[in-house]
């Protein structure tokens, strides 16, 4: 089990990462907060609470999902932790060897590796509570970047022979102020573009709520019955298999995206997004079921 090295992690100032946005975080939190049990929610908050006067920016549970990013520059130990970019490769580029090779760096220390050890420090009794609230914290927001295509996939092919970094290199042709693949899925497609402040203002909560509202009748988790699963291997998988055969689907770098294909992109996206929010609230309630 990792120490977290409480006092060097709260002192580092925000700075500019590759993640979803801060809106869609922030999202996935609201989501997962309105369906956690008082029980959880009691137990939540008060991990969270914790760090709150270090940091006023993400000092509840929903702000806090956007933490992990506010640090991430200042602690190299984590970086790792925000994806798990498996391989996709439809021209044979990469040897075998050179594919399982990948595949282990990221099984020993991505996405799956944080979140497990985030949930074992929570599940652990002898764990202190800033290690608890710590792990906390960064586990709503990678349960988030679980469920973002390109945190989980990177496509190997001629243009890419070395990998485009989850879209990061795949560039765009002139999307608004949006550069790269990356970045347009980041974006959950333009659906929240909205530039959300932290801590949030009266008008940022109230169009948070609403988005969410909008969001969980489109996508109900009755309609979802995957999202029951809580198997992070299998989110993994899902968030890859869904970068092939959408995010990279019949698409060029540097050529226009067409109408079909941001339809497309932006209803997945959102899917994702209220998945991820219903499986972070399942494994809350879990976790805190045995809390005293």
């Amino acid at each position: 089990m990792i120490r977290f090295l409480s006092f060097l992690l709260v002192i580092f100032v925000s700075s500019p990462a590759i993640a979803w946005w801060d809106s869609s975080h922030m999202v996935v939190a609201q989501i997962a907060s309105n369906r956690l049990t008082p029980r959880a929610k009691f137990h939540a908050e008060e991990l969270i609470s914790l760090f709150a006067h270090y940091n006023p920016s993400s000092a509840d549970f929903v702000t806090a999902s956007c933490w992990a990013d506010d640090v991430k520059n200042g602690i190299c130990d984590f970086s790792s932790w925000h994806k798990q970019l498996i391989p996709y490769d439809p021209d044979d580029v990469l040897e075998v060897n050179e594919k399982k090779l990948i595949e282990s760096c990221y099984k020993e220390n991505g996405l799956a590796y944080g979140i497990e050890t985030c949930i074992n420090v929570l599940k652990n009794r002898e764990a202190n509570y800033y290690d608890k609230g710590l792990a906390l914290r960064l586990l709503i927001h990678l349960v988030a970047d679980a469920h973002m295509p390109l945190h989980c996939a990177a496509l190997y092919n001629k243009h890419f022979p070395k990998g485009d970094k989850g879209g990061i290199l795949f560039t765009l042709d002139s999307v608004v102020e949006i550069d790269s693949l990356h970045g347009l899925w980041d974006s959950c497609i333009f659906l929240d573009y909205y530039e959300f402040k932290r801590p949030l203002t009266i008008n940022g909560k109230k169009y948070m709520d609403e988005f969410v509202q909008e969001l969980t009748l489109r996508f109900p988790p009755e309609s979802l019955p995957e999202s029951g699963n809580l198997d992070v291997n299998h989110w993994i998988q899902e968030s890859y298999h869904l970068a092939i055969n959408v995010a990279y689907k019949g698409i060029e770098p540097n050529t226009p995206l067409s109408k079909d294909y941001l339809k497309t992109s932006r209803s997945a996206a959102c899917q994702q997004l209220a998945i991820a929010g219903y499986r972070l609230a399942a494994l809350l309630n879990g976790i805190f079921e045995n809390y005293k």
